[in-house]
């Protein structure tokens, strides 16, 4: 499995669970098609470039693209990123879960939908 991979599965996989209730999801824009298909696709709105990761939380849209070692943004990339902060979203490169995980506690651990696995030890 490729690492990128394995790191989104880590990503969202501790998001579900620490953050249940905040809507998430990968567009699966990477997929192998005929030339045809992938014609027919762009028409119906497919973007290249889509980040791995899309939350919408209380009104504001978060695009988190996932990134390993060396590996750098695509200009497809890098451009999906730039419209989107332009129109408001908070866009961000990371590149570990660790990483992920220090975005997600700043930006979400206030929220009611946070699950902290310490909060009823002590009742």
């Amino acid at each position: 499995m490729e690492r990128e991979t394995s790191l989104q599965m880590a990503c969202t996989s501790w998001f579900k669970y620490t953050f249940k209730n905040i809507l998430y999801w990968h567009t699966a824009n990477e997929r192998k098609t005929s030339l045809a298909r992938g014609a027919k696709l762009k028409k119906m709105g497919v973007l290249s470039g889509v980040p791995d990761i899309i939350i919408y939380h209380k009104e504001q849209l978060y695009c988190i693209e996932l990134k390993v070692g060396y590996n750098k943004l695509t200009d497809n990339q890098k451009e999906f990123l730039d419209r989107a902060e332009k129109n408001g979203a908070i866009c961000k490169v990371i590149k570990s879960v660790d990483e992920f995980i220090g975005f997600c506690n700043i930006n979400f651990r206030h929220s009611k939908y946070y699950r902290d696995k310490n909060r009823n030890r002590n009742k």
